[in-house]
């Protein structure tokens, strides 16, 4: 198990390990760190061109806890990946001053977002790019609503089981895109492909 609790850790090399926790400071580099059980994210900061990997035998839990969590590189997701509510009001951020940052979330992922737990576009105050990329499924769970304020690019299914799951940043919907309950979409200029 590897734990970063503070200071910064550059991977360059591809890296693949059991347990992957962040509670405080960075995570970056050029290469691709992979946790194959799980990976559990309540502080910190990742960034580089590297990925950060959860993979399909992995479940990933994302709880901004003591901070906000600030994600300026890709995080893929084959597995089983929840974001929380942060007990303490701190929200997930995509992309900072330095660079855009990714969510990937592939054909055999599931990500789900619960009750009023929301992701908000950091980057685009410096004018970085940011993404949420789906291939597999998005997820809402909960009473809460929650807003996503990166673009959109869905080529999977959306699938809102309880409260209300609102896009605001823009995107696209392709041909092969599914929807289930109440998608709502705020603001944002989107592109939907027909039959979608």
């Amino acid at each position: 198990r590897l734990v970063l609790q503070s200071g910064n850790i550059a991977i360059d090399g591809d890296v693949s390990i059991t347990n992957l926790a962040m509670t405080g400071g960075t995570l970056s580099g050029t290469g691709n760190i992979t946790a194959t059980d799980s990976f559990v994210w309540t502080d910190g900061k990742m960034s580089g061109s590297g990925k950060t990997i959860v993979a399909s035998t992995a479940t990933g839990t994302l709880t901004p806890t003591y901070d906000y969590v600030v994600l300026a590189r890709t995080l893929e997701n084959a597995g089983q990946t929840t974001l929380n509510v942060s007990p303490n009001g701190h929200v997930f951020y995509v992309g900072d001053s330095q660079g855009g940052g990714t969510i990937s979330n592939l054909a055999s992922g599931t990500f789900t977002l619960d009750d009023s737990a929301g992701i908000q576009d950091y980057g685009v105050y410096w004018g970085q790019v940011s993404a949420l990329n789906n291939a597999g499924t998005i997820r809402h769970t909960g009473a809460g609503t929650s807003t996503v304020q990166v673009p959109l690019h869905n080529s999977g299914s959306i699938e809102v089981q309880a409260g209300g799951l609102v896009f605001s940043g823009g995107g696209s919907f392709s041909e092969t895109s599914a929807l289930a309950g109440d998608v709502g979409i705020e603001g944002g200029s989107y592109t939907i492909a027909n039959g979608a």
